[in-house]
């Protein structure tokens, strides 16, 4: 008889299990890579009103952020000769911009740090999940701008439109509850509990009882960093301890590099880029990238638990370089009667124009599946007890590199040509793109707390593979043995807090 096939005599203390109800399997520790106990409490979730109410709160401060980002693209060219009796120039447009994401920049790293000790209740009116509403809050933007193309004080009306998502936020913020693990790490376990049971209210008491103990056991373990050493010391270790310093390499790799295909600027400057190809309202054209994205992001999301993040990234991430490469020749074409530049009011070829829109439109294809949601997936690469500082300094890199791409998108067209900006940012994603081969591993079928032990000993792209191939073992045996709640010991999952 093999390990899996032993019978558990003594389950674990504090296990559910108590060896007279459902029998527990047992796995040797030092072969075991994932954890059967968290694949009982995942096969109890469902999905309830109450955590559809939790997920639609967050999901407001998403469409605010995709509101604020689409609305400065729209607004710019509205403002005309309203200050100092002239239009702005390309750099005033940048620094406006770039005014935008600076807040952002100051949020993501500073709440970061203080997100354990207040809890993501307190800075989710600052820093939200932004998921599927980002794009969407950019699409309500360009299209109520479009709209709004012939009325008095328009870009005003614009910016004042924003409030209106914050004031539902706040109204709804004293009903949002304390994440169960910053409850537990108070020590207020009744609390959790309670959170627990309404957020799973379809899960028994002794599936809430295994949440709880789980998230008690990985808490203990993986806080021994906290309570060992000194914050100094702590900061030391994300960049000399190899498991950390991968994780948080990986996450924001995904997050630069897809600033980094100039996605946003298609946002930002969407009045000028495409008032220059001559469409007369320019805020409907800039319907066009978002509106793909928006739909495109939409499905990548119903495909990435089939496919998989890296699967998606892999797969669907090529459509960007065909894209951006088809950009790039069009511009060309374009631009060869005013010298490889952009021109206001000269009349482009309709055609030329076209290929360009069409472009942008693959472009957009391939960026919605991909990176427009799988840059916010980084919680799960990332060890409990770096998990608040890592996702800050993700997120800071993100929006520093969105900086970097605000300041400087016209004076490429200026100085680069069309043809050679989106030549920049074809490298970049071609870059990213080699790079997530090798340094970007599959989480399909893995929880969020089997996913950060992927880069123990690696940058985990191989590791998946073997995780989830006993994972989807370890279900087949329960299944077959009709086990119900699993209790058991194991190191695998905090290996890299001992090594530390």
């Amino acid at each position: 008889m093999s390990p899996h096939d032993e019978i558990s005599p003594n389950p674990r203390p504090g296990s559910i299990n108590d060896g007279t109800s459902t029998p527990a399997l047992k796995e040797e520790a030092s072969d075991l890579i994932i954890d059967e106990t968290l694949i009982q409490a995942e096969n109890e979730d469902r999905m309830t009103p109450y955590l559809v109410f939790l997920m639609s709160a967050a999901a407001l401060g998403g469409f605010l952020y995709g509101y604020d980002t689409g609305v400065i693209g729209v607004a710019l060219p509205y403002v005309g000769t309203e200050f100092g009796g002239r239009a702005l120039t390309s750099g005033e447009q940048e620094i406006t911009t770039a005014a935008c994401t600076i807040g952002s920049i100051l949020g993501a790293a500073i709440l970061g740090y203080f997100a354990d000790a207040w809890g993501r209740k307190m800075c989710l009116l600052i820093a939200d999940l932004f998921g599927f509403c980002i794009p969407f809050g950019q699409t309500i933007a360009v299209a109520i701008g479009a709209g709004l193309k012939n009325v008095p004080y328009n870009w005003r009306i614009l910016f004042g439109l924003g409030v209106v998502p914050s004031l539902v936020q706040l109204a709804l913020f004293h009903r949002l509850p304390e994440s169960p693990r910053v409850l537990i790490l108070r020590g207020e376990d009744e609390r959790a509990r309670a959170v627990l049971t309404k957020i799973y209210s379809t899960a028994g008491p002794e599936v809430i009882e295994l949440k709880l103990q789980v998230i008690k056991n990985h808490i203990e373990l993986t806080t021994r960093l906290q309570r060992t050493s000194t914050f100094k010391e702590r900061t030391g270790k994300l960049w000399t301890h190899k498991p950390y310093r991968r994780s948080i390499f990986t996450v924001c790799l995904i997050q630069v590099f897809g600033q980094f295909t100039g996605y946003n600027t298609l946002l930002y400057y969407a009045g000028d880029l495409f008032g220059l190809l001559g469409l007369e309202n320019a805020a409907i054209g800039g319907l066009i990238p978002s509106i793909t994205n928006t739909f495109f992001l939409l499905c990548g999301m119903v495909m990435v638990d089939r496919i998989g993040r890296r699967g998606l990234l892999m797969k669907l991430g090529p459509i960007m370089v065909v894209g951006l490469l088809w950009c790039l020749i069009s511009f060309y074409f374009m631009c060869k009667p005013t010298g490889g530049f952009l021109v206001t009011g000269y009349a482009y070829s309709q055609t030329l124009v076209g290929m360009v829109i069409a472009g942008i439109v693959i472009f957009c294809v391939g960026f919605g599946s991909t990176y427009a949601h799988l840059c916010w997936y980084q919680s799960e690469y990332l060890a409990l007890e770096i998990r608040a500082v890592g996702s800050a300094i993700s997120t800071t890199a993100s929006f520093s590199a969105n900086l970097v791409v605000a300041v400087t998108f016209l004076s490429e067209l200026e100085t680069l040509t069309p043809a050679g900006t989106y030549g920049l940012y074809l490298g970049f994603i071609i870059i990213g793109l080699v790079l997530a081969y090798y340094c970007y591993p599959e989480t399909k079928e893995l929880s969020v707390d089997e996913a950060f032990s992927l880069f123990d000993d690696g940058w985990g792209v191989k590791k998946s593979i073997q995780m989830r191939k006993e994972k989807k073992e370890a279900r087949k045996r329960m299944n077959e043995n009709g086990s119900g709640v699993v209790g058991y010991e194991t190191k695998a999952q905090t290996a890299h807090v001992e090594a530390v």
